[in-house]
């Protein structure tokens, strides 16, 4: 299934293709992470990224998203960035506020897990300062070379 995307905000590839897009609060949280979701997996499968590894990537993309939209400020960018074995994701939010890693998170609490599924899939993660914001990034392992993208461009 291949999910059409029409945000004219977007970013596009050579390929005509969206890379990179922005969430406000108009969408809701629910709507905005599943659609970053819906996303990535297409973006993933025009890349031909192996499916295993497509479910470890969208999973990241959730956490981290969902992490923007609930604990961020403004409006959200997603960008993702081929580099060889590697997808690297950027989220980008209003909110200078780093997020928190839960030392201890509760075993029966619907929330607090998400930077630790990050860590668990991601090769490195990370969070930096972006205007008056934060980048928080993370790159996820692919299992075949999807070459590289520019990040300027």
């Amino acid at each position: 299934m291949d999910y059409r995307v029409d945000v004219p905000e977007g970013r596009r590839q050579a390929d005509g293709r969206f890379r990179e897009w922005m969430f406000d609060d108009a969408l809701g949280a629910e709507r905005a992470v599943r659609d970053a979701r819906h996303r990535t997996a297409a973006m993933l499968r025009c890349w031909n990224c192996p499916q295993e590894q497509v479910d470890d990537i969208v999973l990241v993309v959730s956490e981290v998203v969902t992490n923007a939209v609930q604990h961020g400020a403004g409006v959200v960018r997603l960008r993702l960035l081929r580099q060889h074995t590697n997808v690297r994701i950027e989220v980008q939010d209003d909110s200078p506020r780093p997020p928190v890693l839960l030392t201890t998170p509760s075993t029966t609490a619907d929330w607090g897990r998400g930077l630790r599924i990050v860590g668990g899939l991601a090769a490195h993660w990370g969070t930096h300062r972006a205007g008056s914001g934060k980048l928080v990034w993370a790159e996820v392992p692919c299992g075949t070379d999807l070459g590289i993208d520019d990040p300027a461009g």
